[in-house]
């Protein structure tokens, strides 16, 4: 019941004034070194300095000269004086693709004669290295790169998750048929670092959990220009990276030549309808939905030295789904009596019988919005970039699930490897709504100088983000006797029939749950830093070095209020049937009319006021963190090698807030814990350059997985009497302030190979991280004050390692015919052990949680210039992971692996009007879970059905 009362708009004026003078890194210069010659070997020359790619007919540069270009210019300024006088100009410029034709004047050779074959050609030549490769290749650590394209990216749900998950070593965990969150070489995604242009952005993780994943699914990819994702780390990223560092490069104003003004307007259909929401606490549809976004760029200004850009969205989309459960396994031995576990030793019979069976049917209308907006900028010599962002992103969800389930008794009869039969125990109808709200905002601010050789940047940030929920609860029960069932050990053991089926609908259901809570989470970072650079960067020679200093600000609040009530009696009277057989159900089941029982019973049912003052207190917490670093990194450049040594120093200081919890009551007293951890991190990066088009890449470094708010802020609670542990008079389960960070050391060794005039690259690595201290929770038994207790919590006893080989193939621009074909392919196999430690007990396993085996990723785009679009097809697989440990083996959980599907074309009406169709989830891949030791049983299977996306573009 924690509240923390800011005003935000001051704080945000607050950040924005440390927009001062200061300095530069941020300039989009490049070094140019192009000499007068034809324009077949200018243009890839001058395309691959800058970063971009161009595309032009081959007959127009045909005996066509360009200009010779040398000295530092900004892309743009820099292509108009190649070009001019040439007769070639630029018709388009999308991003960081360019396209050129031909004007008036034509600077030509006079060959002696035309190539014949290349008369009325269309061929055409794509020269340049794109902005991924450019990026790679002039960094000093491994970093991938996905560019955003407003016409070209595929994203079911146009987020930075989507867009990240084709980069190589990438694999997500989802929310129903979309990626939520980000994990890095089976790394989980709370050990991940993620920023805006730089600067921390606020989470508040799992519903206001404590965690630190940030959840991508919220940050439109529109936001972006690019972003880029590092692997190995310097001494100027944030230490708390074992997994990756994930920047979004917000749009620039400077990225175009002339204004820019973009439209997308698309309707959805979603393939599956389900059950109509007959009783929807909120908005129900089964299919239709729509979205608009728009973005528009300028500059302005005498020198046109100033920039704006301006992004907005809105999607309203249905998302119905189904599930199956059977999490409950239970084992027989020959006899037919009940065991405890699958164990041979105990007589086991072999055969696994399902306790319950599990229907969900979800009625889903899911609501994002929200906009940002850039003000820039640069002079015109380049000297200088200063930026404000300003950006707000809702995402609203209204779920109704109906779930139904039938419990066995611990009993099997006739049980065959091909099924068995079951005694009902109980028929159970839960009814639940959720109105989930989360919000991120933020404003951020950049200023950058060059001068000479030294640059100095500093950036301040304020981010924020909310999480908000309401959820009403029923549930009610039936108790038929002497009733039984038949089921089929399917892959997901099914229902096959019930003997009196009748009883459903006809056996008397008594009230067991009525409850109505509001949660509530916010979590605001501040973040400041200070950078400066000399003699650093892809053309320095010699010594340089980079420097700087950081400070953040963590704060996190959760609130819990709830009212829970003494649900009793008879519950048929607002029951009904909704003539809905859920997927996998052979009958129909009863459901609670929400807004009969709302109406005429709800406000009639007594309140529990010691429950619901439990339930309100018991989560609550508060939670800050100040983290302080200052880092120095030496570089030295040779015409073909790089080195970069540096060391980190890293501070973090924290206190939690939590209530003290005695005997299951609140005391009304607070627990304050606070503590902290200091880390000194070394990092050698070195970048060998056979030539121009093969580099080698080894580094190592040292970083952090900070415990979660979680860990370190769970409230204490003490209970004592009979426990079923024994021994103990009283067990104790508390957080654990002392908490160590997870260290890490980190290993990589990567070779890139780049061809075809730079558009294509082959990559391959290898990487190994030995994570020491890692957090999972201890049994110990202590002595106070002459009782035993017994004491549960985080602490850091375990370690794990995971090493892994990526190997990645692009090769864009390939001609055939008159067409060209854009192809890529990654795959990394990664090989994990941990050493768990839960209640005295220790396991080896042979993964990481959150870690699949295998990840590959495939995309195919053929270009078809008749129509002025291209077809497109993406494939993601990853493969199995396990998500949880449970106490026993056979008690795993995890996620069974997962392969999508997603096409997409788009074709040209006019010049500024494109259609586009999209096709996400070509063959209904259902996320599937499994548990067991071996993970041999699946417990659960969803159905979201597919996507369908029809979009008029409007690019004006």
């Amino acid at each position: 019941m924690f509240r923390q009362n800011y005003l935000f708009s001051t704080a945000l004026i607050a950040t924005a004034a440390t927009l001062i003078p200061a300095g530069s890194a941020h300039a989009k210069t490049y070094s140019f070194s192009v000499p007068a010659q034809p324009a077949s070997s200018s243009i890839p020359r001058f395309a691959k300095q800058a970063g971009i790619q161009i595309l032009i007919s081959a007959p127009l540069t045909s005996g066509v000269r360009t200009n010779a270009l040398f000295g530092n210019y900004d892309a743009r300024h820099g292509l108009e004086m190649l070009l001019r006088g040439s007769g070639l100009r630029v018709s388009s410029w999308e991003g960081t693709v360019v396209t050129l034709d031909r004007g008036q004047a034509v600077k030509r050779e006079a060959p002696a004669s035309e190539d014949a074959r290349n008369v009325g050609s269309e061929e055409i030549v794509v020269t340049g290295v794109t902005a991924p490769f450019r990026s790679k290749d002039n960094s000093t650590t491994i970093v991938e790169t996905a560019v955003f394209d407003d016409i070209e990216t595929m994203a079911s749900d146009g987020s930075i998750a989507s867009m990240l998950v084709q980069l190589p070593g990438i694999s997500t965990e989802e929310d129903a048929d979309q990626p939520r969150y980000i994990t890095v070489r089976g790394i989980s995604a709370d050990l991940n670092h993620t920023t805006i242009d730089g600067l921390t952005i606020a989470t508040v993780g799992e519903s206001g959990s404590g965690t630190r994943r940030t959840n991508l699914q919220l940050i439109p990819s529109d936001l972006s220009v690019r972003t880029d994702l590092t692997k190995t780390f310097t001494a100027e990223q944030d230490a708390g990276a074992i997994g990756g560092a994930i920047n979004i490069v917000t749009r620039s104003a400077f990225d175009r030549s002339q204004r820019n003004f973009f439209v997308d307007a698309y309707g959805i259909y979603s393939t599956f309808g389900g059950e109509k929401g007959s009783n929807a606490g909120g908005d129900s549809r089964r299919h239709w939905g729509a979205g608009l976004k728009a973005n528009f760029a300028n500059r302005f200004g005498a020198d046109r030295e100033f920039g704006i850009v301006l992004s907005g969205r809105y999607e309203d989309r249905v998302r119905n789904g189904a599930k199956r459960w059977q999490d409950n396994k239970m084992f027989f031995d020959g006899a037919g009596k009940n065991l405890s576990a699958p164990d041979a030793g105990l007589g086991w019979n072999g055969l696994v019988a399902p306790g319950n069976h599990g229907y969900g049917s979800y009625t889903n209308i899911l609501k994002s919005y929200g906009g940002s907006a850039k003000l820039e900028w640069q002079p015109a010599d380049g000297s200088a970039y200063a930026s404000i962002v300003g950006y707000d992103y809702f995402r609203r969800e209204s779920s109704t699930m109906n779930s139904n389930w039938v419990d066995a008794a611990k009993w099997v009869g006739d049980q065959t490897p091909e099924g068995g039969r079951q005694r009902i125990t109980y028929i159970t109808e839960n009814w639940r709504h959720n109105q989930w709200k989360r919000e991120n905002r933020g404003v951020l601010t950049n200023f950058n100088w060059n001068f000479d050789s030294s640059q100095l940047a500093v950036r301040s940030g304020l981010t924020e983000e909310t999480y908000d929920d309401w959820e009403p609860y029923l549930g009610g029960r039936a108790q038929p006797r002497d009733q039984y069932l038949t089921y089929a050990s399917t892959d997901l053991p099914q229902l096959v029939s019930i003997d009196r089926p009748e009883i459903i609908h006809d056996s008397e259901y008594l009230m067991r749950t009525q409850r109505e809570a509001w949660h509530a989470a916010k979590q605001r970072i501040f973040d400041a830093r200070i950078d400066y650079s000399y003699n650093v960067g892809r053309q320095a020679r010699g010594f340089g070095f980079v420097t700087g200093a950081e400070w953040r600000r963590l704060t996190l609040d959760k609130d819990v209020e709830s009212l829970n009530y003494r649900a009793s009696g008879r519950a048929n009277d607002y029951l009904y049937d909704p003539g809905f057989k859920p997927i996998g159900s052979n009958y129909s089941f009863a459901w609670f009319n929400y807004e009969k029982y709302r109406a005429q019973r709800w406000d009639n049912v007594p309140l529990d006021p010691a429950a619901s003052a439990y339930s309100s207190g018991a989560a609550d917490y508060r939670f800050r963190e100040d983290t302080a670093a200052a880092y120095a990194s030496l570089h030295y450049n040779l015409a073909n090698t790089t080195i970069v040594a540096g060391l980190r120093y890293d501070d973090v200081r924290f206190v939690a807030h939590t209530p003290l919890i005695e005997e299951g009551a609140l005391t009304g007293q607070i627990a304050r814990n606070e503590g902290g951890y200091d880390n000194f991190l070394p990092s050698l990066n070195i970048v060998q350059r056979f030539g121009e088009d093969t580099n080698l890449r080894l580094s190592y470094s040292r970083t952090l997985g900070r415990p979660t708010p979680g860990n370190l802020a769970t409230a204490q609670s003490l209970s004592c009497g009979d426990n079923e542990e024994g021994g103990a008079d009283c067990t104790i389960t508390r957080g654990n302030a002392k908490l160590q960070p997870r260290r890490s050391r980190n290993l990589d060794l990567t070779v890139e190979h780049y061809f075809n005039g730079n558009n294509g690259m082959i990559l391959l690595g290898y990487f190994r991280k030995d994570i020491k201290d890692d957090i999972f929770t201890l049994r110990t038994e202590e002595i106070i004050d002459g009782d035993l207790y017994l004491i549960r919590q985080p602490v850091n006893a375990a370690k794990s390692s995971i090493q892994g080989i990526e190997f990645a193939y692009v090769n864009r621009g390939i001609p055939i015919g008159d067409h060209i074909v854009d192809a890529s392919f990654n795959a990394a196999y990664m090989m994990g052990e941990m050493n768990y430690v839960s209640d005295g007990a220790s396991r080896k396993l042979d993964r990481l949680v959150s870690q699949p085996d295998l990840i590959g990723n495939a995309s195919l785009t053929y270009r078809i210039p008749e129509i002025g679009g291209a077809a497109r097809v993406n494939v993601n697989y990853r493969s199995e992971f396990v998500s949880s440990i449970g106490a026993t083996p056979w008690q795993d959980r995890a996620n069974d692996d997962l392969t999508m599907v997603n096409l997409a074309l788009w074709h040209k009406v006019t010049d500024n009007i494109t259609f586009k169709y999209e096709w996400n989830n070509v063959f209904d891949a259902q996320p599937r879970y499994l548990m067991g030791e071996n993970l041999e049983w699946t417990r659960q299977i969803d159905d979201y059905g597919s996507a369908l996306f029809f979009h008029v573009i409007f690019d004006l």
